[in-house]
């Protein structure tokens, strides 16, 4: 047992001894000496540590993949019959004002059938006002349709193919001026596979272009059918198409006729002279029996 007059002398060494117990102990449990409400102040008043001199904040990632879609849409139009030309006519016209590229455009007739096609590319910001264009009146859309697809991946590996490429072709270029490089056979080399590397360059460029008209553009097809007029919500159109039918049934039935003797007129003069030649040798063959006696008349009937 420790003697009371000692105890003040031994404080000293007594708290020396557990502060260095405590030195002694684990991390985790200084942590935990620490945790609760007084972890929380301390930690909050720490500054954040500072970044490494190399280091990038990564960057969004909307940035790091930009997606590339192809754009399409699709229009069927009924508009009148009679009007479907002038209809895309001025379709076109209103595509050139915004700016539009005209990929291409057909109309056929057959009869009372009329059907006419547009295929343009325009820029997306432009595409509500022609799309507002097209729907006006007299057409009326009987269909709409939207397609998009996806060429990220089509454009990425471009992208990674002509990066190395055109590295290549800056070596091959620095090699030609190098003074180093006096080889003919070498330089001849360099320029064979400079050659050829431009080429694919080129191509890979055309390929690039295509692509970004892909994805840069909307393609919008236009199908116009035209749409025969009605009296009183009746399409009398099939009795127009039966009279018409029945006249051109008769034209054409007069026109085989006017071929036909056509055809003939040339044979009619030797057609007539052999006619004439049978007739003239019956008759000298029937005169020769009478003169002869072998050819006997015919006796008349009895009553």
């Amino acid at each position: 047992m420790i003697n009371a007059t000692y105890l003040p002398r031994l404080m000293p060494v007594i708290l020396l001894m557990s502060i260095l117990a405590a030195c002694d102990q684990p991390s985790d449990t200084r942590t935990e000496m620490l945790s609760g409400p007084m972890e929380t102040d301390i930690l909050d008043d720490m500054p954040p540590p500072p970044p490494p001199p190399d280091f990038k904040p990564p960057a969004p990632a909307a940035a790091q993949t930009r997606e590339h879609i192809a754009v399409s849409y699709s229009f069927a139009l009924e508009v009148p019959a009679d009007q479907i030309e002038a209809i895309q006519k001025k379709h076109l016209a209103e595509c050139g004002k915004l700016g539009c590229k005209v990929v291409s455009t057909s109309i056929f007739r057959w009869q009372e059938t009329s059907i006419a096609n547009s295929s343009i590319r325009l820029s997306p910001k432009s595409f509500q006002s022609f799309a507002g264009i097209v729907s006006a009146a007299p057409a009326t859309v009987s269909s709409r349709t939207e397609k998009a697809e996806d060429q990220t991946l089509p454009v990425l590996e471009v992208e990674k193919r002509l990066e190395p490429k055109i590295a290549l072709r800056d070596r091959l270029k620095g090699m030609l001026t190098d003074p180093g490089t006096t080889n003919a056979a070498d330089l001849a080399a360099v320029e064979k596979e400079l050659a050829q590397v431009q080429g694919d360059i080129e191509t890979t460029i055309a390929q690039q272009k295509h692509l970004r008209t892909l994805t840069e553009t909307v393609l919008v097809d236009i199908s116009y059918q035209g749409k025969e007029a009605e009296v009183a919500g009746l399409n009398f159109a099939p009795v127009t198409l039966a009279i018409t039918n029945a006249g051109q049934t008769v034209i054409r039935s007069a026109a085989s006729l006017v071929s036909f003797l056509a055809t003939m007129l040339p044979w009619i003069p030797l057609i007539a002279f052999v006619g004439w030649t049978v007739r003239q040798g019956l008759r000298r063959w029937r005169a020769y029996n009478a003169r002869s006696g072998r050819l006997q008349p015919v006796p008349a009937p009895t009553p």
